[in-house]
């Protein structure tokens, strides 16, 4: 039996622009067809601190605050 699990990414964004560190994850489209990406800016540079902005989207994510579906 496979688990839904909402994975959000830690990156550097790919234009290399900002020194920033960038949360990535994906939102169901309001039609219900598909996926819309969605890049955040945690606003650090500091990766410790953006780990912890991660992990508590995925929290949220989680617990359904920011949607009713998850990612399979």
């Amino acid at each position: 039996m496979s688990e839904n699990i909402r994975k959000v990414q830690l990156l550097q964004h790919p234009n290399g622009k900002s020194k920033n560190w960038y949360l990535r994850y994906w939102l169901p489209k309001s039609a219900g067809n598909g996926w819309r990406e969605v890049w955040k800016s945690t606003r650090t540079s500091i990766k410790r601190d953006a780990e912890g902005l991660r992990r508590r989207l995925e929290r949220e994510l989680d617990t359904d605050k920011k949607c009713d579906d998850r990612i399979t």
